[in-house]
């Protein structure tokens, strides 16, 4: 589970998924300074980069952020899939009730 940004403390690890932006991305960095709206996050680098809840979720646990930012990347192209998966589903129903073949045959 993600998060709060107050169950942080500064030089804690957090690992950040941040979706809902254009260029979704998943990265590791140590708390720098919390506040209530944001936090302040040094990245492998050496500048800080605040982030807000409103675009990211914080984890401590390295599988569990990577699991949630995977999921989420995928989820658009799964329900995609499960669309197109149904009207097939739909068009073989309706070649079904269309003709006089056996199930078996399709």
């Amino acid at each position: 589970m993600s998060k709060q940004i107050s169950q942080f403390k500064p030089d804690d690890v957090v690992y950040v998924v941040k979706l809902g932006v254009q260029f979704p991305e998943f990265y590791k960095g140590t708390v720098e300074k919390v506040t209530a709206a944001q936090i302040q996050i040094k990245r492998s680098g050496s500048y800080v980069r605040p982030e807000r809840p409103s675009v990211c979720k914080f984890y401590d646990n390295y599988p569990v952020a990577r699991a949630e930012f995977i999921r989420e990347k995928l989820q658009a192209d799964i329900d995609q899939n499960e669309k197109q998966i149904q009207t097939l589903k739909n068009k073989i129903k309706q070649l079904q009730e269309a003709t006089d073949l056996p199930d078996s045959f399709y």
